[in-house]
């Protein structure tokens, strides 16, 4: 399969991926070379470049490679277990790996992470981004278009490997910010939860008959007032669905990749 034509297909643009990505580059800041593992096509290569920071990369996708080596980028084509296993003990600063581990069976995913501790210099500092498994829109939306997707990793079950690697997280976090399917709703809910939830004042009845619409404003104020309590009532069950559904939208509109940080 064409993964650059896949790449297009799906609009995984090389500014898509690198608009999230960017925050990744300013964690390896005075790390003296970085090997990013399951570079594709170079897009965080790219980026480290760009920013003075030393990096070179290995993926199995030939195709991939030579692009990168095309815009004068360091790569490597081969096998990322192998080659992250034939690395020297304690010779790589840093290690980067976005959206490899989900191409992985969990016993290559160990395999993978215990090289890596091996192969990172003490003080050496791990990236890792995956698709987000708490994420409703990485399910809906992304994992499932792409073939060589194997599984999900929970964020819990990616920090569990890493430790049991040997390695120290220090950060676990969600990237982009934001709710991919909600977007800015989430807060106007709320605030209509809120409002419905308000006090509601009836109007006073009318103290005489004889000024203009008195007899009218009466009628009204009556039946308003025979209406509040099922108004009321009302309000206060689509403010509990509102809220409810502003809850369930918080815990599933994740933001489709997660990332962990670690060092040796």
């Amino acid at each position: 399969m064409d993964h650059q034509k896949l790449e297009e297909h799906l609009g995984t643009t090389r500014a898509a991926v690198q608009a999230v990505q960017r925050p990744y580059v300013e964690l390896f800041r005075g790390c003296q070379r970085v090997l990013d593992l399951g570079c594709g096509p170079g897009h965080f290569l790219d980026q480290l470049r760009a920013s003075g920071i030393r990096a070179w990369g290995v993926d199995s996708d030939r195709c991939a490679v030579r692009r990168c080596q095309a815009e004068g980028l360091d790569a490597v084509a081969a096998d990322v277990l192998e080659y992250v296993e034939g690395q020297e003990a304690g010779s790589v600063p840093g290690l980067f790996s976005a959206h490899l581990l989900e191409h992985l069976s969990p016993e290559d995913a160990s395999r993978l992470l215990q090289a890596c501790h091996r192969a990172i210099a003490p003080g050496g500092l791990l990236v890792l981004a995956t698709p987000n498994a708490r994420a409703l829109w990485a399910h809906l939306e992304s994992f499932h278009a792409h073939p060589g997707h194997v599984r999900f990793y929970h964020p819990e079950l990616v920090r569990h490997l890493v430790l049991s690697a040997g390695f120290s997280v220090e950060r676990m976090g969600e990237n982009p910010p934001g709710n991919p399917l909600f977007g800015n709703r989430l807060p106007r809910i709320r605030q209509l939860c809120q409002a419905l939830e308000a006090p509601r004042g009836v109007a006073a009845l009318p103290a005489g008959q004889s000024e203009p619409g008195g007899l009218r404003r009466w009628v009204r104020a009556r039946v308003l007032g025979w209406m509040a309590p099922w108004i009321d009532q009302l309000s206060r069950e689509m403010a509990e669905l509102g809220r409810f559904s502003a809850d369930v939208a918080e815990r599933l509109d994740r933001p489709p990749e997660s990332f962990l940080v670690a060092r040796k």
